[in-house]
């Protein structure tokens, strides 16, 4: 599967993430978001095997006032 992002996106993304190492991406369902911090990952060389790398899901409702970090996947 092929994936394209824009320059801008790219380095609106970087700019984010120098300004602050936590950054919450929002939008529509299967559009790329998890997909470009793994591609950006593994630019950088971050990965789940040396543990530089962890993809956390977040409930698709995080707007309520619960923990924002992981959900039950019931």
């Amino acid at each position: 599967m092929e994936f394209y992002y824009t320059k801008d996106l790219i380095t609106y993304f970087h700019m984010s993430l120098k300004t602050k190492p936590f950054v919450i991406l929002s939008g529509i369902s299967d559009t790329g978001k998890s997909k470009i911090v793994e591609l950006f990952a593994q630019v950088v060389g971050a990965n789940r095997d040396n543990k530089r790398f962890q993809l956390i899901p977040v409930r698709t409702d995080c707007s309520d006032v619960i923990d924002l970090l992981g959900y039950r996947n019931i």
